[in-house]
């Protein structure tokens, strides 16, 4: 289910947080190069804050004087599902010496913002490409519309009606309708269908009427439905953020070991 889904998905968000968070926990104090930790002989730097329409080659241009793997082919910038900048990049450096240039650069400006410069290593960047992948994977081949305006009222079975010859996938149960705080209806649904070609046949019932309304139906991603789901969810808990932090874990710990760690408290 999208549900479960979400949850998986916050799981690893959760232990890649996890990961930054054990690797960076000095972040505020004196920085030390990744250099002195690392023993694979690749040495690599995680930046922070940069401009959301930095490139590659911006970011080459930043780190001016070192010499970084590959030039702009080195410079791996963290995306979000949807495809667009987090203001987060993984960069590997040629040697240590390079590394060492590098942090001369915290806190210098890229535009109007200031970068921060942290040490890194070849496991984390890794793992956290791979995630970012999977989850733009999962958005690319996912097929989603959102619908908004519709009636205070409207119902599952109202909205497959509406999209009458769209095929929906689950039929209701790939419907989902936004809700406030307080649990009444945003007037905005996201909706699952089979196929790109179902999306078209979705978007030609853009300002059609549902009751005394109108209704636009637009383009959406996985991504942006499993958001507006996870606050849905989370308000509906009370929650803020729903995010925790463990400091501690031992080295071998695993997602299953965390699972276990918080069993019965219905976290997953």
């Amino acid at each position: 289910t999208v549900r479960a889904q979400i949850r998986k998905r916050q799981l690893k968000v959760f232990v890649w947080r996890w990961l930054s968070m054990a690797n960076h926990d000095n972040d505020n104090q004196e920085i030390e190069p990744a250099a002195e930790k690392q023993t694979d002989q690749r040495w690599v730097i995680r930046t922070r804050g940069l401009p959301y329409d930095a490139t590659p080659e911006k970011v080459v241009n930043f780190f001016h004087d070192c010499n970084i793997v590959s030039d702009k082919d080195g410079v791996h910038i963290k995306l979000t599902p949807e495809g667009n900048s987090s203001g987060e990049a993984y960069i590997e450096l040629a040697s240590e010496e390079d590394a060492k240039k590098a942090f001369h650069h915290h806190n210098e400006h890229m535009g109007h913002r200031y970068v921060e410069v942290f040490q890194s290593n070849v496991a984390e960047m890794e793992w956290c490409l791979n995630q970012v992948n999977e989850s733009q994977q999962a958005t690319e081949t996912s097929c989603v519309v959102r619908l908004r305006g519709l009636p205070w009222s409207a119902t599952p079975a109202e909205i497959m009606k509406f999209l009458h010859d769209v095929d929906i996938c689950g039929a209701e149960r790939g419907i989902h309708i936004t809700l406030t705080p307080d649990g009444r209806s945003t007037g905005e649904a996201f909706v699952e269908v089979a196929s790109e070609e179902q999306v078209d046949k979705a978007l030609t019932h853009s300002k059609e009427n549902m009751g005394k309304r109108y209704v636009e139906v637009f383009r959406a991603t996985k991504g942006q439905m499993e958001w507006a789901v996870t606050q849905e969810e989370s308000k509906g808990a009370g929650n803020i953020g729903g995010v925790v932090r463990l400091r501690g874990l031992p080295y071998g710990c695993t997602e299953e070991k965390i699972i276990k760690f918080f069993s019965g408290l219905g976290c997953f």
